[in-house]
């Protein structure tokens, strides 16, 4: 098979319907984003969903209006680090939402038995 510069193809040559409805929903979404004028900001990439939907619902717990970009590009792609999700916050939220995943990174992944 030659090598094709177009990460979208499928083994057969044509393009991928996924990565097509993919790249058109990132395309609404920053269209969107720049029509409410909200300047957002990327804190952190990821190569697992499961990781970075983890992180963006405690952001969103914590009053973070967080969101992630090329999620699904991610999960479809046979080149998973080339396409990262990125979980980005609104530019006003940058500060608190790096304070909340430190926190977040920090602490322990199961809780101590007595706080059970």
């Amino acid at each position: 098979m030659p090598y094709s510069s177009n990460w979208q193809e499928s083994h057969n040559g044509q393009p991928s319907v996924i990565a097509d409805v993919q790249l058109k929903y990132n395309s609404l979404i920053r269209q969107f984003t720049a029509s409410v004028c909200i300047s957002m900001v990327t804190i952190k990439e990821f190569t697992d969903q499961i990781q970075a939907e983890i992180l963006r619902s405690f952001l969103s717990d914590n009053q973070i209006e967080a969101i992630l970009t090329d999620e699904f590009a991610s999960a479809w792609s046979p080149a998973r680090t080339l396409v990262p999700i990125r979980l980005q916050v609104p530019d006003d939220q940058t500060e608190a939402a790096v304070n909340l995943m430190k926190e977040f990174e920090d602490s322990p992944i199961i809780p101590e038995l007595d706080d059970v």
